[in-house]
């Protein structure tokens, strides 16, 4: 990664391996546009657009998107600590104040439950510092130069209009909620309604999951560290495609 690591941390960020997931976009598919129907953080959107790609970044979170666009238009956040009772007053808020609050003050980015626990709280204020690492990211976010390059919406992924791309030029990346772990923050995820939209679309869509069923095809893996503290555990993370690919032909 390069010293700006610019995202909304994000349960499931991919920030760790947004260079793997480019490269190997890279060496398998030429394209000039990505267009990414469940963007969440955004780390490898805003990579992809700091690299001079096209980027359209869709999520279905609307407080999310418009947290997104706060930010990208260099806008302020607050910088006052947010207590626990702030916290789930706040984060019923569908504004991008409400993303901003269930994103940075959330256990594990969950979106549900208070970054600190109340022995903490009761303890050495000077040792909460995990908000102060999530207000990092989203200072180099801020710090960003790519409004050009990137433009963001909030619509069901089945929503987003792809005729203004072309078909030979356009990958289509998708992170969805992996197939039996928790859904949509804004609702359930019907993971076989998916496969079968990616698989009729006339679109390349690679797809990051633990694993899928044929015909979707593997094309890389990224082993990754996830968990936190003393519960850390490798997984191995894997891009699919909708479609038969020629592996190493994309340079």
């Amino acid at each position: 990664m390069s010293a700006l690591q610019p995202y909304i941390p994000y349960q499931g960020n991919k920030f760790k391996i947004a260079e793997d997931i480019y490269g190997a976009m890279r060496t398998n598919f030429s394209f000039e546009n990505v267009v990414s129907l469940f963007c969440g953080g955004g780390a490898l959107e805003l990579m992809l657009a700091q690299k001079g790609y096209n980027v359209l970044a869709n999520d279905l979170d609307s407080g999310l998107i418009e947290l997104h666009n706060h930010l990208l238009h260099h806008g302020t956040y607050p910088k006052d600590f947010i207590t626990r009772e702030m916290f789930f007053e706040m984060r019923e808020y569908k504004n991008w104040l409400g993303a901003y609050v269930r994103q940075c003050w959330s256990f594990g980015n969950n979106q549900e439950d208070y970054m600190y626990s109340k022995e903490r709280i009761e303890g050495d204020p000077s040792a909460l510092k995990e908000h102060l690492l999530r207000w990092r990211h989203l200072e180099d976010y801020r710090s960003l130069d790519v409004s050009d390059n990137i433009r963001f919406i909030a619509n069901d992924y089945r929503d987003v209009d792809l005729s203004g791309f072309r078909v030979d030029n356009t990958i289509v990346y998708c992170d969805p909620p992996y197939k039996g772990t928790r859904g949509y923050h804004v609702g359930e995820f019907d993971t076989e309604a998916f496969y079968k939209w990616a698989l009729e679309s006339p679109f390349t869509i690679l797809i990051s999951e633990y694993d899928m069923p044929e015909p979707f095809q593997l094309v890389a893996s990224f082993p990754k560290q996830q968990g936190m503290g003393n519960y850390n555990t490798m997984v191995v993370e894997k891009l699919y495609c909708n479609k038969p690919v020629k592996i190493g032909l994309g340079i």
